[in-house]
């Protein structure tokens, strides 16, 4: 019996640490901009050098599911994006 409960425990502990990485990556930005009504995205992908340093990411827009590749840097750029749904 206690080896069930701590198999169970291990479940749920692996369950919301794998929700929480999701939930990190999917991180909602707003372009200051829209282009064809595109406004809301979500970070859905990261992507790495062979040295696991991040070099993009895709954005997937919210109203259509299109999917953009950009440099991670660009997100910086608050005259383009804004963090989170405005």
């Amino acid at each position: 019996m206690l080896s069930a409960a701590i198999l169970l425990g291990s479940f749920l502990y692996m369950s919301l640490y794998f929700r929480s990485m999701l939930f990190n990556l999917l991180i909602q930005i707003n372009v200051v901009k829209p282009k064809q009504k595109e406004r809301h995205f979500m970070v859905t992908k990261l992507i790495r050098a062979e040295n696991a340093d991040i070099i993009a990411c895709e954005l997937e827009a919210v109203i259509n599911n299109n999917i953009y590749e950009i440099e991670w840097q660009a997100l910086k750029d608050s005259s383009c994006w804004l963090m989170g749904w405005q």
